[in-house]
C-alpha cells in the first residue's frame, strides 16, 4: 500500500504530465479512501512519512508524499483513534517511532530540511500525540523526552564528553522543534480562548486535566527549556552575524546558532512565554532574571524580537490574578515608566528621546516600526484595563483599589499618545481600555463622586485628540463609492475608507460617554470646533485667511454637527422621541418636564429662543460653508439637512437659505455624477421631511420644479457589452445615475402636491411634467417600431414609464374608502396609465418593458387608487401572453395586495380575469423541474397562488370562485388547495388549510341557516364567543378564523360532497405523512388550521359529521370504535386550542407512538 500511496500523490499532484482525467480521478479516489480509514491507514502514512532514503541521511520520497502521510496520522490521532482495535498500542508505537525520527532528523539530520511548512504539521501532530499520551499509564515520558532534546547534539560530536548536557549549546533544529510543539500544545490545550468556545464538555474536561498534570510534573522544565533558549539565543543575536564563520569553523562537530538562527528561535521562545504564562505559575516565568531579560528585548533594535517581548509581557499583565497580587505585579513591571520613552522614540513622525526633546531626523514608517507601536499600544491596553478591573472590584480593598487608579492616571498620557498615533491600527488596539475607563468614570458620576482634577484633564485632551482623530488624513483620497456617491463605472468601496468609517464610529461611542460624564465639555468642544472652522472658513472666503482651510477640517465640523444631535439626547437623558422641533428650542420652564414630544405648532416654535443644537444648525445654514469646493464638504452639508430636518418647523424663514444648495452646482448640478446620484435622494429626503412638518412655504414650489426641469430629462443610454450579454439586462440590473435621477421625479410629485388649495396649479404643474414625458414615450415607442432594432428606444420606454410612475408616487395615496371628490390630478394620472398601456402592448415581447410596466402600475394604483383600477385588465391581457414565472410571481403579489384594499371596488375585474389568470399560473406549475433554480420558482409561485387565493377569500370575494364565467373550474381549483395544503413548504400548508376553512365557513353550511348562525358557528370553531371575545385560538388562526366569522354564510350546493370525500379524509391524511413532523415548530402551526378545518366542518354540518365519521369513514380506515367515539366527543366538547392538543395525540397514535 505503501507504494499505492506514493503514486497515487504523485499523479494527484502533477495531473498535466499524466495520462489522463481517468488516471487522476483513481488517484484521487484512493486517497480519499485512506483518509477515509485512518484508523488503518496511519500507520501506512506514518511509514512514508519517516521512511529513510538508502543512504540513511535523509527522507526517502517527496514532500508532497510524506506531507499526506502525515495527514492520515494526524486524522488518526484527531478523530479515528477510538476506533482502533488497540488505541493504547497504537499510541505507544508511535511515541517511540517520533522520538526515534526526531533522534535522525533533528538531532542528527536536516531538520525535515528547514521546509516550514512540514515543520509546522510535524510539531503539529506531536503535539496531538503528546495529548494521546496523557491516556496512557504514567510515567508521561514523551513530553520530558522533548524538552530534553533542545541541547541533544550528533553521537559522533567530538565535544560530547562526560560533562553536563546543560553546558552544551542549544540544536538549533531540535530547539526550533520543541518550541513548536510547546506553541501547538498550549493552543491546543485552551490557551487560546477562541477554541475553547467550541469545544465540547468532555473535550474541555480532558483539556483541563492535562494542564493540571503539565503545572504539577513538567511546568518547571518548559519554562526552564524557553528561558534557556531565550538567553542564549538573545546572547548569540547580541554577538551579530559577523561571528558566524567562528562558529562555523569551531570544528567541535556541535550543531551551532547562526545569527538568523539566534533571531528566531529567541523570538518563537519569547512567543511561547505568552501561550503559558496565562496557565502556569507566574514565578517561573517573572524572576529578576527573566524580566530585565524581557525589557531588553522591548528595547531592542530587532522588530520581530521586540514584538515578541511586548507580546509576552502583555501575557504577564493580563494573566488572572487576586487584585491586590495584579497591583504587586504592574508596580514591578514599572510599565508606566517604560512605555513612554518607547512611545516617544518610536513615533512615525518627529520622533523623541527619552528626555521628550525631539529627535532630528523623519521618524520611521516602516511597516515594522508601526507594527511595533501596535505592539505596545495592545501592551499599554491591557495595562490600563486590568487596572479598571482592580478600581472596579469592590471586593478589593481601599487601599488596593486607589494605588490602581494612580497607576492607572499613569498610564492615561500614553494611551493618548496611541490614540493619536498617525496610522490607524496602534490607535484602535487602546479603544477597549479607554472605554473601559469611561465606564469606570461614568460609574463614579452615578455613584455621586464628583470629577477628580486628573480626570478632568484626561478627558479634556481625550476628546480633543479623538476629535483630530476623526479628520480625515491629509493625504486622503476621497473615493466617493465609500459614501454612497459612487458613478456609475466606480470600483467597490476602498477597503482603508471603510476602516475608517468603522473607526469613526468607535471614535464617536468614545465622545458619547464623554458627554454623559461631562455634558458641558463636550457641548463646548465640539461647538468651539465647528464655530472656529465656520470663521476659518468666512476669513478664507473673504481673502483675510492666514492659511488655507483644508476640506478635511471642514469635513470634521459638519460631521460633528450630524451626530452631537445624537449624542446630546443621549447624555442628557431625553425622551427617546427623535429631534423633534421641540429639540432646537428653548421651551419653556413648565414645558421642559414634559418631555420633548411635545405637540407645539411651527408658529409657537418661531417665537421660542434656539437651543445650543438649534443654534449650531441655523449657523450652519447661514455658514454658506457648503460653497467650499470639496464633494464630502457639500455632502456632508446635505445629510446634515436631512439629519435635522425637524429644525426648520422651528425656522421655516431658513428653508429659503438651504434649498439652493441642493439646486445649483453643489447638488443635483454637481459635475460628478456620484455626487449628483446622492444628492438627488437626499434632495427628495428634505422635500419629504420638510412636507412632514410643514416647513415648505408654498410660494417657492414653483421656483424649486423650475430649477429642477433640466435636471428631469430621460436619456436613456445603452452599455457597452459582451458578445454574449443583454444591453437591456446590463442597462437595468444595476443601481445606475437613472434610478437616482427618478427620486426627482417623485421629488416633483411631492412638491405639486403641496399646492392642494389650489387645484388649478396642481393640475397644470403635473400635466408641465408629465406631457412632454408622455411625448416622448409615445416617440419612442412609435420610433421602435419603424426600426426595430435600436434597442436604445427600448431602454427609453423602460426609463420614461418609470420616471412617470414616479411623478405619481410623490403624491398622497387616495384612500380606497374616501367619499371625497376624486382630486383633479388623478386625471393626469390616467393619461400617464393609457400610455403605459399603449407602450406595454407595442413592446411586451422586452422583460424590461413588462418589469417597468409592472412596478408603474403598482405606483399609480397605490396613489390614484380606484381611478385606474379599469386599466387592470389591459395590463394583464398584454401581460399575460409573454410573461415568465419570475414576472408571474411578482404580478400575483400585485394582484393580492390590490384585492386587499381595494375589495369589493376590484370585484368585477378579478372575475373577469381570474379563469385566465388561473390557467396561466397553472401552465408555469405544470412544468418539469430542471433543477435547483427551477425548484426554488416553482416553490414562490405556489406561495404566491395560495396567498393570492387566501387574499380573495378573505376579502369575501370567494364569489368569484363560483362565478358563472369561472364555476367550471372550481373544482380543479378545489383540488389545487388541496393538493398544496400537504405537498408544499409549511407557510404555503397553513395557508391553503386556513382557506379550507373558511370556504366551510362560507359554503359548508346546511340550506336554510341564515347569516347569524354561520358567524356564530365560525366564531365558535376559533374559540369566541358571541361579542368577539376570545375564549381560545389555535396557534395562528386569530385573523384568518376572525375573517370567516365576518363572512355571511352562502351555502353552496354540493359542497358537502367535497366536505365529505376529500376534506374529511384531509383532516387525518395531511399529519399522518411521514414528511408531517410534529416536534416543528411550523408544523404545529399547521396542525393548528388543521384542527380547526374540522372544529367548523362539525359547526356546519353537526351530527351529519358525527354519523359520517362513526358509520363511514372510521369504519373504512379500521379506526377502533372505541377511538371513533372518543374522537367524536372531544370533537364535540373541546374547544380548537385543546382540540389541537388532542389531534396530535390522535395522529401520533395512528402512526403507532404514544
Amino acid at each position: 500500500m505503501e507504494a499505492q500511496l506514493i503514486q497515487a500523490v504523485e499523479i494527484a499532484s502533477n495531473p498535466l504530465a499524466n495520462a489522463g482525467p481517468e488516471l487522476t480521478s483513481q488517484a484521487l479516489q484512493f486517497l480519499e479512501h485512506l483518509k477515509s480509514i485512518t484508523e488503518e491507514s496511519w500507520s501506512v502514512g506514518w511509514a512514508v512519512w519517516s521512511a529513510r532514503n538508502d543512504g540513511g541521511d535523509g527522507p526517502k520520497y517527496s514532500h508532497n508524499a510524506r506531507m499526506f502521510g502525515l495527514m492520515l496520522v494526524d486524522d488518526f490521532l484527531e478523530n479515528k483513534i477510538g476506533m482502533s482495535s488497540d488505541p493504547a498500542a497504537a499510541v505507544a508505537t508511535l511515541q517511540e517511532a517520533a522520538v526515534s525520527y526526531i533522534q535522525q532528523e533533528y538531532v542528527a539530520g536536516s531538520g525535515d530540511q528547514a521546509v516550514p511548512y512540514l515543520k509546522n504539521k510535524f510539531a503539529q501532530v506531536l503535539a496531538v500525540l503528546l495529548l494521546q499520551t496523557y491516556s496512557l499509564p504514567p510515567p508521561f515520558t514523551l513530553l520530558p523526552t522533548l524538552l530534553s532534546l533542545y541541547r541533544a547534539h550528533p553521537s559522533n560530536s567530538p565535544s560530547l564528553g562526560a560533562g553536563s548536557s546543560s553546558q552544551l549549546p542549544l540544536n538549533p533544529y531540535t530547539s526550533d522543534l520543541v518550541l513548536r510543539v510547546l506553541h501547538d500544545l498550549s493552543v491546543t490545550l485552551g490557551s487560546d480562548a477562541t477554541l475553547r468556545a467550541v469545544r465540547s464538555r468532555e473535550r474541555l474536561q480532558r483539556d483541563a486535566a492535562i494542564r493540571d498534570e503539565i503545572r504539577a510534573n513538567h511546568a518547571a522544565s518548559i519554562a526552564e527549556t524557553v528561558w534557556s533558549i531565550v538567553e542564549q539565543g538573545h546572547a548569540r543575536v547580541n554577538q551579530g552575524a559577523a561571528a558566524d564563520a567562528a562558529a562555523a569553523g569551531g570544528g567541535s562537530g556541535l550543531r551551532t546558532m547562526t545569527y538568523a538562527n539566534a533571531v528566531e528561535l529567541t523570538a518563537a521562545a519569547t512567543k511561547v512565554v505568552e501561550d503559558y504564562v496565562s496557565w502556569i505559575d507566574i514565578s517561573l516565568f517573572v524572576t529578576g532574571q527573566t524580566v530585565p531579560l524581557l525589557f531588553q528585548l522591548l528595547h531592542h533594535t530587532l522588530p520581530s524580537l521586540r514584538a515578541a517581548a511586548a507580546d509576552a509581557l502583555h501575557g504577564v499583565v493580563s494573566k488572572g490574578m487576586k487584585p491586590a497580587d495584579k497591583l504587586s505585579l504592574a508596580q514591578a513591571l514599572n510599565l508606566t515608566d517604560v512605555l513612554p520613552p518607547l512611545e516617544a522614540r518610536t513615533r512615525t513622525s518627529a520622533p523623541q528621546d527619552d528626555k521628550g526633546k525631539v529627535v532630528s531626523g523623519a521618524g520611521d514608517d516602516s511597516d515594522a516600526n508601526v507594527e511595533f507601536r501596535e505592539h505596545l499600544a495592545k501592551l499599554t491596553n491591557v495595562l490600563v484595563l486590568e487596572m479598571c478591573k482592580i478600581v472596579e472590584d469592590e471586593a478589593a480593598d481601599e487601599a488596593t483599589r486607589t494605588a490602581a487608579d494612580a497607576l492607572l492616571n499613569g498610564a492615561l498620557p500614553v494611551v493618548l499618545c496611541f490614540l493619536s498615533d498617525e496610522f490607524d491600527d496602534p490607535s484602535e488596539q487602546v479603544l477597549s481600555g479607554i472605554n473601559a475607563v469611561l465606564n469606570n468614570y461614568k460609574k463614579a458620576k452615578r455613584r455621586g463622586a464628583a470629577l477628580a482634577p486628573v480626570r478632568g484633564e484626561f478627558l479634556s485632551n481625550l476628546i480633543r485628540v479623538v476629535l483630530q482623530k476623526m479628520q480625515f488624513d491629509e493625504e486622503a483620497e476621497w473615493n466617493g463609492a465609500s459614501f454612497g456617491a459612487a458613478d456609475d463605472d466606480d470600483e467597490e468601496e476602498d477597503e482603508v475608507d471603510i476602516k475608517f468609517i468603522e473607526l469613526r464610529k468607535n471614535l464617536q461611542t468614545i465622545i458619547g460617554a464623554i458627554a454623559a460624564i461631562d455634558e458641558g465639555l463636550f457641548s463646548n468642544t465640539l461647538l468651539q470646533l465647528v464655530l472656529s472652522t465656520f470663521a476659518s472658513f468666512e476669513a478664507s472666503a473673504a481673502g483675510t485667511a492666514t492659511q488655507r482651510l483644508r476640506w478635511q477640517q471642514v469635513e470634521l465640523a459638519l460631521f460633528v454637527i450630524h451626530f452631537y444631535g445624537d449624542l446630546l439626547t443621549t447624555a442628557t437623558a431625553a425622551p427617546k422621541v427623535g429631534l423633534s422641533p421641540a429639540t432646537f428650542v428653548q421651551l419653556p420652564e413648565g414645558e421642559t418636564a414634559k418631555g420633548r414630544n411635545l405637540k407645539i405648532s411651527n408658529d409657537v416654535l418661531a417665537t421660542l429662543p434656539l437651543s445650543t443644537l438649534g443654534e449650531m444648525v441655523q449657523k450652519l445654514v447661514q455658514s454658506n460653508v457648503s460653497a467650499y469646493p470639496h464633494p464630502a464638504v457639500q455632502l456632508q452639508f446635505f445629510e446634515c439637512l436631512i439629519r435635522y430636518s425637524n429644525f426648520f418647523a422651528a425656522r421655516s424663514a431658513s428653508v429659503s437659505e438651504a434649498l439652493p444648495a441642493f439646486l445649483d452646482w453643489r447638488g443635483i448640478h454637481h459635475e460628478r455624477q456620484g455626487v449628483r446620484k446622492r444628492a438627488n435622494y437626499l434632495f427628495y429626503r428634505f422635500i419629504r421631511d420638510l412636507r412632514t412638518v410643514g416647513a415648505l412655504p408654498l410660494d417657492i414650489v414653483p421656483r424649486l420644479l423650475e430649477g429642477m426641469q433640466d435636471v428631469l430629462a430621460v436619456r436613456a443610454e445603452l452599455p457597452d457589452v459582451g458578445p454574449d450579454e443583454d444591453p437591456l439586462q446590463k442597462a437595468t440590473a444595476p443601481a445606475g445615475f437613472f434610478d437616482s435621477q427618478l427620486y426627482l421625479f417623485e421629488t416633483s410629485g411631492v412638491l405639486v402636491s403641496l399646492l392642494h388649495a389650489s387645484p388649478d396649479d396642481q393640475v397644470m404643474l403635473s400635466r408641465a411634467i408629465a406631457q412632454p414625458l408622455i411625448e416622448q414615450l409615445q416617440q419612442a415607442v412609435q420610433g421602435f417600431q419603424r426600426d426595430g432594432s435600436d434597442l436604445r428606444l427600448v431602454l427609453q420606454v423602460h426609463h420614461l414609464m418609470l420616471a412617470l410612475s414616479s411623478l405619481a408616487k410623490g403624491f398622497p395615496d387616495v384612500h380606497p374608502q374616501s367619499t371625497q371628490p376624486e382630486p383633479r390630478w388623478v386625471e393626469v394620472f390616467k393619461a400617464v396609465t393609457e400610455q403605459i398601456l399603449v407602450s406595454l402592448t407595442a413592446l411586451n415581447q422586452f422583460a424590461v418593458i413588462r418589469e417597468a410596466a409592472r412596478g408603474a402600475f403598482a405606483r399609480i394604483v397605490s396613489t390614484c387608487g380606484k381611478a385606474v383600477l379599469p386599466y387592470i385588465p389591459g395590463l394583464i391581457d398584454a401581460l399575460l401572453g409573454q410573461v415568465s414565472a419570475e414576472e408571474l410571481i411578482d404580478f400575483i403579489n400585485f394582484l393580492g395586495l390590490v384585492v386587499n384594499k381595494y375589495k369589493e371596488s376590484v370585484r368585477p375585474i378579478i372575475d373577469q380575469l381570474f379563469l385566465m389568470l388561473v390557467e396561466r399560473i397553472f401552465y408555469f406549475l405544470n412544468q418539469d423541474i430542471a433543477g435547483t433554480d427551477d425548484a426554488v420558482r416553482k416553490a414562490e409561485l405556489q406561495r404566491a397562488y395560495i396567498n393570492f387565493l387566501s387574499a380573495m377569500v378573505g376579502s369575501g370575494m370567494d364569489g368569484v370562485f363560483v362565478s358563472e364565467k369561472n364555476r367550471g373550474q372550481l373544482e380543479t381549483l378545489l383540488q389545487s388547495i388541496v393538493y398544496y395544503s400537504t405537498a408544499s413548504d409549511p407557510s404555503c400548508q397553513r395557508t391553503a388549510f386556513s382557506i379550507l376553512h373558511r370556504l366551510v365557513a362560507t359554503w359548508g353550511g346546511k340550506e336554510g341557516e341564515d347569516a347569524t348562525a354561520a358567524g356564530t358557528a365560525a366564531a365558535a370553531a376559533n374559540g369566541t364567543n358571541s361579542a368577539g371575545s376570545a375564549k381560545s385560538s389555535s396557534s395562528s388562526s386569530g385573523a384568518t378564523a376572525a375573517g370567516a366569522s365576518a363572512t355571511p354564510s352562502k351555502p353552496l350546493p354540493g359542497f358537502e360532497r367535497f366536505i365529505y370525500e376529500t376534506l374529511v379524509g384531509l383532516v387525518f391524511e395531511a399529519p399522518a405523512k411521514d414528511t408531517f413532523d410534529l416536534r416543528d415548530a411550523q408544523s404545529q402551526i399547521v396542525l393548528g388550521e388543521i384542527a380547526l378545518l374540522m372544529k367548523t366542518i362539525y359547526l356546519k354540518r353537526g351530527e351529519e359529521l358525527v354519523t359520517y365519521l362513526v358509520t363511514v369513514y372510521f369504519p373504512g380506515i379500521n379506526c377502533p370504535a372505541e377511538l371513533a367515539q372518543d374522537f367524536v366527543a372531544k370533537l364535540k366538547t373541546l374547544e380548537a386550542k385543546q382540540f389541537k392538543a388532542y389531534l396530535q395525540q390522535f395522529i401520533l397514535q395512528s402512526r403507532g407512538g404514544a
